[in-house]
């Protein structure tokens, strides 16, 4: 995710997993702060994929103008701690379980080929399964808890419990946080 600093520009994103039937991720971004579907992204990442240790930017206004600053999240699969990830949601009340290899205490999806806002649903707001309570990254909505939108935190990973266009009827990009990260923590 990348911001431009010194103006109004969109949170542009790039995903891994790639935009569904879109061709390669490097070609094509999507705005973090809109639903819409991914855009041509070729100017974004200058057509490169990232390596495990540096990232490219083209020349888009949104990611690289002389004289601007900007910030960049950039993330990645950590056993234990992170997953990032991608899935196709089934459109069943019974709906795609996601592994993630720890339970999550935050999950973030957005369809990859649809116009679905970038959902947003934690442990701490919603204490019991399934979590209801969403908010979305992409408008200024106050909290929710849309029909369909259910989802379980399991001890190693999440599964869709609604039908709701935005976590399970398409394909998606997601990225989970666990609540307990124990990768490097020192037993006592």
């Amino acid at each position: 995710m990348i911001k431009n600093r010194d103006a109004d520009d969109s949170w542009f994103v790039y995903h891994f997993g790639g935009w569904h039937g879109a061709g390669p991720a490097y070609n094509y971004a999507t705005s973090l702060d809109t639903n819409s579907t991914h855009v041509g992204g070729s100017t974004h990442w200058n057509s490169t994929h990232p390596a495990a240790t540096v990232f490219s930017i083209g020349t888009h206004v949104g990611v690289n103008t002389s004289s601007e600053k900007y910030i960049a999240y950039c993330f990645h699969s950590v056993p234990n701690m992170t997953r990032v990830s991608t899935y196709r949601g089934n459109q069943l009340a019974d709906g795609f379980y996601v592994w993630t290899g720890f339970a999550p205490a935050f999950v973030m999806t957005k369809q990859n080929a649809g116009t679905g806002n970038w959902v947003m649903i934690d442990n701490k707001r919603s204490t019991y399964n399934p979590s209801d309570e969403v908010l979305y990254a992409d408008v200024n909505d106050v909290e929710a808890s849309p029909a369909g939108l259910d989802i379980d935190f399991l001890s190693n990973g999440y599964k869709m419990r609604g039908t709701h266009a935005n976590i399970n009827d398409y394909f998606y990009i997601a990225i989970a946080f666990a609540a307990t990260p124990f990768k490097y923590a020192n037993a006592q």
